[in-house]
């Protein structure tokens, strides 16, 4: 594969998350998709509890927003 093409795709796929990142947290989309399986946002205490009473473990995401 020539070297152009594959640098625009990794540039495009690299920049292709900032577009949707806002200072906010995530997008009203990204929430829809969050609540359709089943993750937690924003709320360590009730993250806490559901994996206690599932028996799964718990995985907590410490992020920056851009």
């Amino acid at each position: 594969m020539p070297r152009t093409p594959l640098l625009l795709l990794t540039t495009l796929l690299t920049l292709l998350p900032l577009q949707r990142a806002t200072a906010d947290g995530p997008s009203p989309a990204d929430r829809r998709l969050a609540a359709a399986n089943g993750w937690i946002y924003d709320d360590f205490a009730k993250g806490l509890a559901t994996a206690k009473q599932t028996g799964k473990p718990l995985m907590v995401v410490l992020r920056c927003p851009p």
